[in-house]
């Protein structure tokens, strides 16, 4: 069973050969991915409100918080003027949906070494055609 792999912002699309051993690993990097996350959102949530606001985030350093700052009001969902957790979350499980939807071209679930290399054929094919 091949085990797809998303990374966000830069999309890295690997084939795990040992799925049974990676998921352990995957899961413990993962937990401790979350808790440093949780940890660097509260400390920027100087007021405590469980959000960040834009005047936050302005004072924010960490790389973290790059996507936020660039995506503000599309995670503000419910316009209170700050962004939780929860709505940064659900905007990035959204958007790595629609990467994978997007690349996966067949609809079948899965993402094949084909559908792979055309997406990254297509991005290079963009960025050089951008970069002109």
């Amino acid at each position: 069973m091949n085990k797809v792999i998303l990374a966000f912002p830069v999309v890295v699309l690997s084939l795990v050969a040992h799925p049974a051993f990676a998921a352990d690993d995957a899961a413990a990097d993962a937990s401790a991915k979350k808790a440093k996350q949780a940890r660097i959102f509260k400390a920027a949530d100087t007021n405590g409100d469980g959000g960040l606001s834009k005047s936050e985030l302005a004072k924010a350093t960490s790389v973290q918080f790059d996507v936020i700052k660039d995506n503000f009001d599309k995670m503000d969902t419910n316009k209170d003027g700050k962004v939780t957790p929860e709505e940064r979350d659900a905007w990035i499980e959204a958007e790595r949906k629609a990467l994978f939807d997007k690349i996966d071209t067949n609809h079948d679930g899965k993402v094949s070494p084909e559908e792979q290399a055309a997406y990254i054929k297509a991005q290079e094919a963009q960025r050089y055609k951008v970069g002109k």
